[in-house]
């Protein structure tokens, strides 16, 4: 529930942000400002939503639903602050692609998946809880978010170096 209708309007947002910034990247050298413009309009958009379902998931829930989803409402609270973080973060992370990092990208996904068996093996084998499985999954998923995040920010500004994970012969898309 917390997903899809955030996903629609990333989604829409993504596909200028990605436009624009590759756009920005070819003629200036940098997309910082197409970057920084779209971060606080998602911010802006996410904020009071999130916000509320942090506060009054299970009551949320349990109105618009009915009492019987009042404990989907209480895990929409522990996933909250990532699905925050990914309505946020995942348009932007458009910048990997932009200035050619799909290498870099790949990783980053596969530390994802990584830490997705992470924590259903902790929450599960370990504490036996669906509720720590999720805070587990929640944590290091946000984790991860904020690191694609400061990550793309870098390569918004355009003065990147060539790393390690970056491909050789791949250019900005246009």
């Amino acid at each position: 529930m917390l997903g899809l209708p955030s996903s629609i309007i990333s989604s829409s947002v993504g596909q200028v942000f990605k436009q624009q910034a590759s756009d920005d990247f070819l003629k200036n050298g940098n997309a910082l400002k197409i970057f920084k413009k779209t971060l606080i309009l998602l911010f802006s958009l996410a904020s009071i939503p999130f916000f509320f379902i942090y506060l009054w998931g299970p009551e949320i829930f349990a109105f618009v639903f009915g009492n019987k989803w009042a404990e989907a409402g209480e895990y929409s609270q522990i996933l909250s602050f990532m699905f925050f973080l990914r309505f946020i973060i995942s348009p932007l992370s458009y910048m990997y692609i932009v200035t050619g990092h799909q290498k870099e990208d790949f990783f980053m996904h596969i530390l994802f998946v990584f830490a997705i068996g992470i924590s259903l093996f902790l929450g599960n084998y370990i504490h036996h809880s669906v509720y720590y499985m999720l805070v587990y999954f929640s944590a290091s998923y946000s984790f991860l978010l904020i690191i694609y995040l400061f990550r793309s920010y870098h390569f918004a500004k355009g003065n990147l170096k060539k790393n390690k994970y970056a491909d050789k012969n791949s250019k900005p898309i246009k």
